[in-house]
């Protein structure tokens, strides 16, 4: 959630003396912070990139019923 966001909640809370709802959403974006666990990976991203994969033939017909396939 942006901080612009959350801000706007907390303030619409906060005019209706809400002070548990913005305990309880506190608690549930640091519960969300906190397991957050960065996936490490085995190759570079460039690598991943460049596959070198081989491009489909994407020419199709149409059947005397009008319907789409490949050729």
């Amino acid at each position: 959630m942006d901080e612009k966001l959350q801000k706007d909640i907390f303030n619409v809370l906060q005019k209706h003396k809400r002070f548990d709802l913005i305990n309880m959403i506190l608690t549930l974006i640091d519960d969300i912070d906190s397991d957050y666990e960065s996936e490490e990976q085995d190759e570079p991203d460039e690598e991943y990139f460049e596959c070198g994969a081989i491009p489909e033939d994407a020419s199709y017909c149409i059947s005397d019923d009008g319907f789409y396939y490949l050729s």
